[in-house]
């Protein structure tokens, strides 16, 4: 999305309508809905069709230092989701589970969509399950039943944030959504799992929104490398991905809607996270997203001076940069998450994140931050 731009409130009831974000009066002002479609940020490179001589998905079989995660488990950057996608799709064989906020039709959007129903139409079991947020979600959605995908929308009232793929034994989550932009040309991180009990879980959690997407999903915790959590399990574990930090945090986020009228809240959480990490002496590093949306409707502005004031090292994405990603790196963990860092976000929207204990992941998730962060501006 664009951005969740409601600061995170005080406990206490708080109506969990769809209007909930302050953003530009556009649409269901929600729009963190898009940057993605409308608004790309770097020239989208020439997207390449996948073929039997196409690399490899990177793996990753943990090191001796630390947890293994199984091998195909992987972090994918940028445009890798989009190559990673279209194979995966290619070779499905029993079932394509998705759950997707945006469904645009235009560019590397539409050559998934096709994926998709390609796969339905050669017998492959396929559901769908979207948001209402895209204007091109109709037709979309028209297209695959008549490929013979089994499709629906969530419930009006609620919002389903997630980026989510289930296709035969791999699940996919992150930040990538199904525009043209997120899959070619925006800074986007994603997670590609592989490990069966993680995977069972995302199944899992698929299944119950399919059946009522207006519930919010108690799913068991999952033990191991590789451990997703949903709802409202997302801001425990990310502040236990920082509070036990010994080394670095690394952070390459979209939007972090802080405000001080709401101290105590799910943002607030956050932040006051960092510093407390900051200044126990661990290496923390924040790059935040300085796109024209997120800019003009000063979404990062109050939580950049408030993580400046307190010494933290934070950063703005070079211009040109839309950095759409919501990622972290936790000493030897990598936390990839569909999360905006927003009341909505943390609160009341349907999301998936997954923590990832290995260290290569890290490093290589770290070493992509650090990237981004050394060619921003203070």
């Amino acid at each position: 999305m664009c951005a969740s731009a409601l600061p995170s409130p005080t406990p206490g009831p708080r109506p969990a309508s769809r209007g909930e974000d302050r953003g530009p009066p556009c649409g269901r002002l929600l729009l963190l809905g898009l940057a993605l479609g409308a608004c790309t940020a770097r020239p989208a490179h020439k997207s390449v069709q996948p073929s039997s001589s196409s690399a490899p998905v990177p793996d990753d079989s943990g090191s001796a230092a630390g947890p293994t995660v199984p091998a195909g488990t992987a972090v994918l950057v940028d445009s890798e989701l989009r190559d990673a996608l279209l194979q995966a799709l290619a070779s499905a064989e029993s079932r394509v589970r998705v759950a997707q906020y945006t469904l645009w039709d235009s560019g590397d959007a539409a050559r998934v969509h096709a994926a998709v129903a390609e796969a339905a139409a050669r017998g492959v079991d396929v559901q769908v399950l979207a948001d209402e947020e895209a204007g091109d979600t109709p037709d979309v959605l028209a297209q695959l039943e008549r490929a013979g995908a089994e499709t629906r929308l969530d419930s009006p009232e609620t919002t389903l944030h997630t980026k989510l793929w289930v296709i035969d034994d791999v699940a996919f989550t992150g930040s990538h959504n199904l525009s043209d932009s997120a899959l070619s040309s925006n800074r986007e991180v994603s997670a590609r799992l592989t490990d069966p009990t993680a995977v069972a879980a995302v199944d899992g959690w698929f299944s119950a929104l399919w059946t009522d997407s207006t519930a919010r999903v108690t799913a068991p915790a999952v033990d191991g490398s590789t451990r997703p959590v949903f709802d409202d399990d997302v801001l425990p574990a990310i502040l236990a991905c920082i509070d036990g930090a010994t080394e670095r945090v690394r952070v390459a986020h979209y939007a972090f809607a802080w405000s001080a009228d709401y101290p105590g809240g799910e943002v607030d959480q956050v932040l006051q996270a960092f510093v407390a990490a900051h200044h126990r002496g661990v290496d923390v590093r924040l790059l935040l997203d300085g796109s024209a949306w997120i800019t003009d409707h000063d979404i990062n502005t109050d939580a950049l001076a408030q993580l400046r004031a307190a010494g933290v090292p934070v950063r703005v994405a070079a211009s040109g940069e839309l950095v759409h990603a919501k990622a972290m790196v936790c000493d030897a963990t990598a936390f990839v998450s569909d999360a905006n860092w927003s009341y909505s976000g943390l609160a009341l929207y349907h999301g998936a994140s997954v923590s990832l204990d290995s260290e290569r992941l890290a490093d290589d998730l770290a070493s992509w931050i650090d990237d981004l962060y050394a060619a921003g501006r203070e």
